[in-house]
């Protein structure tokens, strides 16, 4: 197995148009882990990891992979995992993040064994 490929996206009270940082992966299967760490107080909040066929695609929307809701209790985790040849995958804002809190998506793909 290669070395695991990391992305970290601060989404504090972001709307549902935030996206996180891509993380490109090619065309190979990867293992991948999702963490949805949340700090203070939230209300509300779902984040979708994501993926599309090409870096940058801005062409329309982005496939869901899962869905993770934000913990709504301070210092927390939520978190999902997914095996799949990917291209590309991102963390993206689905619903607000409310209540004056924040929370950081976490990206991890690690590639499968031939």
């Amino acid at each position: 197995m290669g070395a695991p490929a990391r992305t970290v996206t601060s989404l504090t009270a972001a709307t549902g148009t935030a996206t996180g940082s891509e993380l490109v992966l090619g065309s190979e299967e990867h293992y991948i882990t999702a963490y949805v760490h949340s700090t203070g107080t939230i209300s509300a909040g779902v984040i979708t990891i994501e993926e599309a066929h090409d870096s940058g695609y801005a062409g329309g929307t982005w496939a869901s992979v899962s869905a993770i809701t934000v913990p709504t209790s301070g210092n927390q985790i939520g978190v999902a995992h997914a095996v799949g040849v990917y291209s590309v995958i991102r963390a993206r804002v689905s619903t607000a993040i409310t209540g004056g809190g924040s929370a950081t998506a976490i990206l991890i793909a690690v590639p499968a064994a031939s």
